[in-house]
């Protein structure tokens, strides 16, 4: 296993224990499960938490004056319109106005999400006190002539907050590895394209959605930690790969570096024996009974 001989990284799917509750799975599940997303079913419950009053808001609660329509249509079509946030609860007015906020202002309604980007790379600068990550600053390849900041506005835009475009677009505007390449012509692409609920996208594998609970609501937010499950990458399995897949297979695609980088074009040429250790362990076990 790549994750190596002590699985100190709290790595459970190699566990003896798990490894036997998922023999013989199949590869590919007849009823594959995705969380569902926690914001877009408790606009109302989590509007109340916030002080905000969720309803369907007028553009004229925008409270702009000389700001273009464009910028107002865009919030008015968002989540944030939906649960009743307008411009001063991130902006601020007066003299406390704050003209590009910042992670910190988002942190009164997303702290979990903010809470987990500051610890991944995206956001290890500004967790530091230092000015915003670039690509132009990675070792891996990156369309370097995109100078971003990268802040919550730089995936999320400043006002339509498009889990879309963040999920795909945003990711591929700056990460341009064999891997990233590949993921348009891979089959997980092709269910995006084909509106599949069970579609997966760059943020389903790599900022996996984490069961939680926030003000008495149970739900699931997005862990906008994209480094948490990478190193070993067997940590993916269980928040995120045995939703669609079999643990055998799971283990296959991701020990096969070939297969990773065409973004798991194909099926996996590797086999991981670690199921099969526990399964025969298991006969002896019975056999010894007898």
């Amino acid at each position: 296993q790549t994750a190596g001989c002590h699985n100190y990284h709290d790595n459970r799917a190699l566990y003896e224990d798990f490894l036997a509750k998922h023999i013989n799975e199949p590869d590919f599940k007849t009823e594959p499960a995705l969380a569902d997303p926690f914001y877009e079913k408790n606009l109302e419950k989590l509007a109340k938490l916030t002080g905000f009053e969720a309803k369907a808001l007028q553009k004229s609660d925008a409270n702009l004056e000389a700001e273009s329509s464009d910028l107002i249509n865009d919030w008015y079509h968002s989540s944030h319109a939906s649960a009743g946030v307008n411009c001063q609860q991130c902006h601020g007015s007066g003299e406390s106005y704050v003209e590009k906020p910042a992670p910190e202002d988002c942190k009164s309604c997303h702290a979990f999400e903010v809470e987990t980007f500051l610890k991944g790379k995206h956001g290890m600068r500004l967790a530091a006190g230092l000015s915003p990550m670039s690509p132009d600053q990675s070792k891996l390849p990156m369309h370097r002539e995109e100078h971003k900041e990268l802040t919550c506005n730089t995936c999320h835009s400043a006002h339509e907050f498009d889990t879309d475009y963040a999920e795909v677009e945003a990711c591929l505007g700056c990460h341009n590895d064999e891997h990233s390449q590949a993921y348009r012509d891979s089959k997980h692409y092709q269910h995006v394209v084909e509106g599949r609920e069970t579609a997966v996208t760059c943020a389903t594998c790599h900022m996996p959605r984490v069961e939680t609970e926030h003000g008495g609501i149970d739900g699931f937010k997005v862990n906008h930690n994209q480094n948490d499950t990478l190193r070993p990458n067997e940590k993916m399995i269980r928040p995120v790969c045995l939703d669609c897949h079999g643990l055998q297979f799971s283990l296959n695609a991701l020990a096969d570096e070939a297969l990773i980088k065409s973004n798991f074009k194909g099926m996996p040429s590797v086999h991981i024996e670690s199921i099969d250790w526990v399964e025969k362990r298991n006969q002896n076990k019975k056999e010894s009974v007898y």
